[in-house]
């Protein structure tokens, strides 16, 4: 039996600009001899502090679930692309990038 798939939401260009950051700084560190189990250890440390300091809402952070390669829920109506400033996920990946490329990503 064969099931049909509607309402499949394509990923917006920002949740797509976040995959494309965090392969890319992947990718990198691997054609550089660098240990990415590194830059994974820091996502899961960034990701455990941002449900601890945005226990009630991180769940409701696109760009979370985007990092940590879960799901998005979609039956949450109030869901918000990134944490604010300097908790952004963006913000956090060229953190990364500068912490283990010692450079700034293009």
């Amino acid at each position: 039996m064969t099931e049909k798939f509607t309402n499949i939401e394509k990923p917006s260009e920002f949740e797509l600009e976040i995959r494309i950051k965090r392969r890319k700084l992947l990718a990198e560190m691997e054609k550089r001899g660098l240990g990415e189990i590194n830059a994974m250890d820091d996502i899961v440390d960034y990701a455990n502090s941002m449900k601890v300091k945005y226990q009630d809402t991180y769940q409701k952070v696109r760009a979370y679930h985007v990092l940590i390669g879960s799901s998005i829920p979609h039956n949450i109506s109030d869901m918000v692309d990134d944490f604010p400033g300097e908790d952004s996920v963006l913000n956090f990946l060229d953190q990364l990038w500068r912490k283990y490329l010692k450079e700034e990503n293009v």
